[in-house]
């Protein structure tokens, strides 16, 4: 039987608590997601595991879609992938 440790389940609850304060500021801000340019949007952890990207998937980029994108998640990493020419943009 495995026991967890002390650090790993402090890394567990930082995680949580990163999780559910970042769905709880997604849950509040849906004008990227209601957009008719977004077909959709997930949130995953990067690959340190310490902070989550913001993935959107949209058939076509504008200036106005950037723009709101950046108002709604400046704070986070967000990757933009573009259907139609397959494309995955990082927006900063």
């Amino acid at each position: 039987m495995y026991e967890i440790q002390d650090n790993e389940l402090e890394a567990l609850y930082a995680h949580e608590d990163l999780l559910g304060n970042t769905l709880m500021e997604l849950g509040s801000n849906t004008r990227v997601l209601n957009h008719h340019l977004v077909n959709g949007m997930r949130v995953r952890p990067d690959s340190s595991g310490r902070e989550l990207v913001v993935e959107i998937f949209a058939h076509k980029t504008t200036r106005q879609l950037l723009s709101v994108i950046r108002e709604e998640f400046g704070s986070h990493r967000v990757l933009l992938h573009h259907l139609k020419w397959g494309l995955v943009f990082e927006i900063v």
